[in-house]
């Protein structure tokens, strides 16, 4: 799912980050995290616009 994929990317940046300590590679790793969560946000927006189409569908049936 999303979520362990965001969870198992976040952790070892963010281990990454505090060895490194650079501001070179802070921004880097924040800019790549911005890209995970903007792909993923899109992905859910995605799903949950089809979900409420089918959704609208049933509920027209059932009127």
């Amino acid at each position: 799912s999303c979520g362990v994929v965001l969870g198992a990317s976040i952790f070892p940046a963010f281990r990454v980050v505090l060895r490194e300590g650079s501001i070179q590679s802070r921004r880097a790793i924040v800019s790549h995290l911005f890209s995970v969560y903007r792909a993923a946000f899109r992905e859910i927006s995605i799903g949950y616009s089809r979900y409420m189409a089918r959704f609208g569908t049933v509920r027209k049936l059932l009127m």
